[in-house]
């Protein structure tokens, strides 16, 4: 009978035993797959928003705006931007080079994702007062519009990192470029520039500043690259 207790005993610890390793195996099991599972997701996400499909249809990104992360309408010959394009509040990058487009409407400004937009080779006289909404904005082109001046809000880019300018109408340096701390790239050549203030050596990141065709002073060349040692003047 003692010996009967003691087998039971055993059993019942046995049984114990296996039932608690069941669970801790199930338990770690359930861990894993859930690991997995959010890093199959966080790659997926990832690929998408870097790597994702580019729509080139207006019609066909809107079929499904919150999952547009990058729209090309490059040489469509538009005149004007729908308003619709204000839906795409996920988008990453925006091109809209080769266009006929005077001026912005101010549903872009709620692109407020955006890091790339390219605007060059179309009609610009001027940006929206409000573009500096668009905080994430990395990469900026607006080289051959007819821009005379910026507004005031770009300060706010302060991700900003290029700013491509060239073939616009600028007679006067824009004070709100100086504000623009992280820029690297400033491309102002072929405007109507005639002299570039000392401010501009507070851009101390400015690694490629591109002056050409403006008519500078050689002497204002030279002291501009003497003044920033680390950048590529060319002018």
């Amino acid at each position: 009978l003692r010996e009967r207790r003691l087998l039971l005993m055993r059993l019942r610890r046995l049984r114990s035993h296996r039932k608690r390793r069941k669970r801790s195996f199930r338990k770690r099991k359930r861990k894993r797959r859930v690991r997995r599972r959010r890093r199959s997701y966080r790659i997926s996400k990832y690929k998408y928003i870097k790597r994702g499909k580019t729509f080139y249809s207006l019609k066909a990104a809107l079929r499904n705006p919150r999952r547009v992360y990058h729209l090309d309408l490059s040489g469509l010959e538009l005149s004007e931007l729908p308003p619709q394009i204000g839906r795409f509040t996920r988008l990453r990058s925006l091109n809209l080079t080769d266009n006929r487009l005077k001026k912005l409407p101010p549903e872009i400004l709620r692109l407020t994702q955006l890091r790339e937009l390219h605007i060059e080779n179309n009609l610009l006289i001027l940006l929206p007062q409000g573009f500096g909404r668009l905080i994430h904005l990395e990469d900026l082109n607006l080289n051959s519009n007819l821009l005379r001046k910026l507004p005031s809000t770009m300060n706010r880019l302060r991700n900003l990192g290029k700013l491509h300018l060239a073939k616009n109408e600028i007679t006067l340096f824009p004070e709100v470029i100086y504000k623009l701390s992280h820029l690297s790239v400033l491309d102002l050549a072929n405007n109507r520039l005639i002299q570039i203030p000392n401010k501009i050596f507070k851009l101390i990141r400015l690694r490629k500043f591109d002056l050409k065709g403006n008519g500078l002073n050689p002497n204002l060349i030279k002291r501009i690259k003497h003044g920033l040692p680390r950048c590529r003047v060319t002018g």
